[in-house]
């Protein structure tokens, strides 16, 4: 679970991440709409969220 564990130290650091997947999709994560769930490893986005 490395890349959970870099992906959350990340976010907290600098406030948002991007992630691109091996098809080419990308994955913006912010801080402000984005749990961990670290029994399950689950990272959870509140896609609804958004500020201006």
């Amino acid at each position: 679970m490395a890349n959970y564990q870099a992906i959350k130290s990340c976010l907290e650091k600098n406030g948002e991440v991007m992630i691109r997947t091996d098809t080419g999709e990308k994955i913006e994560l912010h801080k402000h709409n984005v749990k961990f769930d670290d029994p399950t490893k689950e990272i959870i986005v509140d896609a609804s969220t958004e500020i201006d």
